[in-house]
């Protein structure tokens, strides 16, 4: 299999270049060992996982992985929720500000409606 990223229809452009630094990472770290990693990553970042898995480092490097990966699934999808919430609101907004009769856009604001109380 080629080590390089693959286009996928319907993902932004960036996310082959995240995949290939996320696969170079991965790379790393299964070459370095489990000591310099400690070193790296710092006794005080990793003491806490070591505290939850009984003290293995192994294990804590795994779990320190698996809590990176699913941190960053977590913001992904926040950030489509941000993005589905801006759209909705701004859709909103813009009818009840057509309703109203009121000239420009709604953030515009002419009225002054929408300031601070």
């Amino acid at each position: 299999m080629a080590d390089r990223p693959v286009a996928v229809p319907g993902r932004p452009a960036w996310r082959p270049l995240v995949w290939c630094l996320n696969r170079s990472a991965a790379r790393y770290l299964a070459k370095a060992k489990t000591s310099s990693i400690e070193d790296r990553l710092s006794h005080e970042c990793l003491r806490p996982y070591r505290a939850a898995v009984g003290g293995d480092l192994d294990l804590a490097i795994g779990l320190y992985e698996w809590n990176s990966a699913a941190g960053g699934a977590f913001f992904e999808t926040l950030g489509h929720f941000e993005v589905l919430l801006r759209n909705v609101l701004y859709d909103q907004l813009s009818a009840w500000h057509t309703a109203a009769g009121r000239p420009s856009h709604w953030y515009d604001d002419p009225a002054g409606v929408l300031d601070a109380r």
